[in-house]
Order: structure tokens, then C-alpha cells, then sequence
């Protein structure tokens, strides 16, 4: 059983859920997993947990993922992306690019975004999209996200921009940020509409899409046994401090004990717990008596293969 992480490139048209299933199927491996979820008709990189990797997803969520997409300007869709039903047009919209520029840079920083009536997001025990499909329309309670970066340029340089005009965007946010969202609201802050008419998921927990694979690379590594070769180590995308663990101290984190140690840290900071190279378990620290030490939280040492 392989057990690291794989980064795959995500085709459009296929969900994040497709995905996996077929990496199950081709891999024979059932314990498959993946950070950040794409939109069916997104494309791009989707980070592939592999076997007792699945275990460390949780700490990937925090980092920051990279996209580039197309926005058209004076259409609102349904979906706010070019899949959905066209809802309202805009004839009338027409800004410079400096104007969109501006209202750009008003969305970097910490925002509050309202998700997308189609989309997988959980409310009432139903996904978004249940509703969205009984024609019910249900109040969706706004998320706090982060915009680090957002640059908007044009795919052709004009006085003034309007309906059916795109523009070329690339952000650069924190976990659950809808790019589609995103777009509509830059729409309504120039006095108009849009949707997103194209993305490309460019880096995710790390991993950039110049090192992606894509269905027909691991098809052929798969089935010339070649697959372990591109795996990730299990510890490499994790932004914890590495510990290496002496014979001695080995024995009782196995146990799931707590390992005395004569340094300080931050209480609640995680770490990699190394064993002759290899990642044994994920520890947190912690403060007792004024004596420092390491929790085991995760111990994946019996887990791979």
C-alpha cells in the first residue's frame, strides 16, 4: 500500500470526487484522500493523500492556494460560473481598468464571503446544490476567508471594459475561498455582474502545478510499478519542526506516551517525530509543572507500507 502524498492534475469535467475514485480503482488501494475540493469544471492541481497520509490532511488545510481564471464581465449566472443559467445581463456596465483594479484591491485582506447557492457547503444537514436543484433558495451564512494576493489584467487592452468583455485573474487565498463567489462580488462592486468563466488551481498546500501528473503520467507510472517514485514523503508538506527520535525515546511514543524534553516551545505548537528518516508520528507540545513535553496526537509508524 503506497502511503505519502501525489499531486495529480485535475482535468476539467471530472469532480474531486471522481478523482479519488478513479486513483482508487488504478492504485487497487482503497485509503485515498485529497485536500481542497475543485469545482467539476475547474481544473488544476489537487494534492492526493495516499494511504496513512489520509491521517495528516487536517494540518494541510491552513495553507494558502494559488489560482488563475477568466472573469466576464455584465452576466450573472445561476451558478456563478459559465455552467450555470444566465439570471440578469448588464448592457449598460462599463469601467476602465484602472476602476477594476481599485475595486480589486478593496477585497485583499480578511473579507466575509457568502458562498455560492450551487455548491457543496452543508446547511440544514443538505449540500447547497440539494436546494439549489428544488428550485429553494436558503439563507447561506457568510465565511471569513483571506485574500493574501489578487492582480487583474486584460486579455486585451481597451478604454473601457463591459458586458461579455474577460479579464484575467490570479489570486492567491486561504482554505474555502470560492473564486466564483469572488468574481460575482467584483461584478456588484462595479456597478454590474459577473461570473467566472474559467480556472486553473495553480498551488495547493505547497504544491505548485509545474510538478502535477496528470491521469495518463500515473496511469503508465502505475502500471509500470514506477508510482513510489513521485510520492511525497508524508512529513515534507507539513509546516511542523522535525524531532529526531533516539532507540530509547522511540519505545514509549509508540506506546502513545508523552516524551520529556529540555526545551521550550510554544504550547500547542505540532512536530514531526523522525525515526531514521521516516515520519513516526505528529506530537504536540505541551507544559506540565514547568517541564516541557511531546504528546503523541498521531502515530502512523505501524501505517506504512
Amino acid at each position: 500500500m503506497y502511503s505519502g502524498f501525489l499531486n495529480v492534475l485535475k482535468p476539467p469535467g471530472m469532480t474531486s470526487h471522481d478523482l479519488v475514485a478513479w486513483l482508487r480503482r488504478t492504485l487497487r488501494q482503497k485509503r485515498i484522500g485529497h485536500s481542497g475540493t475543485l469545482d467539476p469544471n475547474a481544473a488544476g492541481v489537487m494534492v492526493i493523500a495516499l494511504g496513512a497520509a489520509t491521517r495528516l490532511l487536517e494540518y494541510l488545510d491552513d495553507q494558502a492556494k494559488e489560482y488563475i481564471g477568466l472573469v466576464r464581465l455584465g452576466i450573472d449566472t445561476d451558478t456563478y460560473d459559465s455552467e450555470g443559467q444566465i439570471v440578469r445581463q448588464y448592457p449598460e456596465m462599463a469601467c476602465t481598468l484602472a476602476e477594476v483594479q481599485t475595486a480589486a484591491a478593496g477585497f485583499l485582506g480578511q473579507q466575509r464571503q457568502k458562498p455560492p447557492l450551487v455548491s457543496a457547503i452543508r446547511i440544514g444537514g443538505k449540500r447547497l446544490y440539494e436546494y439549489a436543484r428544488r428550485g429553494l433558495e436558503v439563507d447561506r451564512p457568510e465565511r471569513v476567508v483571506v485574500i493574501h494576493e489578487l492582480e487583474i489584467s486584460p486579455l486585451q487592452v481597451k478604454p473601457v471594459y463591459g458586458i461579455g468583455d474577460l479579464l484575467r485573474l490570479r489570486v492567491r487565498c486561504s482554505k474555502g475561498t470560492y473564486i466564483r463567489s469572488l468574481a460575482y462580488d467584483l461584478g456588484r462592486r462595479l456597478g454590474g455582474g459577473a461570473h467566472l468563466a474559467s480556472l486553473l488551481r495553480t498551488e495547493s498546500d505547497g504544491f505548485g502545478i509545474d510538478g502535477a501528473l496528470t491521469i495518463e503520467e500515473v496511469t503508465q507510472l502505475a502500471a509500470e510499478n514506477r508510482l513510489s517514485s513521485v510520492i511525497t514523503s508524508m512529513e515534507r508538506p507539513l509546516r511542523f519542526r522535525k524531532v529526531d527520535l533516539t532507540e530509547s525515546e522511540l519505545k514509549p511514543i509508540l506506546n502513545g506516551n508523552a516524551l520529556s524534553v529540555s526545551w521550550n516551545a510554544k504550547p500547542g505548537e505540532f512536530f514531526c517525530l523522525m525515526h531514521h528518516g521516516r515520519l513516526t508520528a505528529i506530537a504536540e507540545y505541551g507544559l506540565k509543572s514547568g517541564r516541557g513535553y511531546l504528546q503523541p496526537v498521531k502515530v502512523l509508524a505501524h501505517e506504512q507500507g
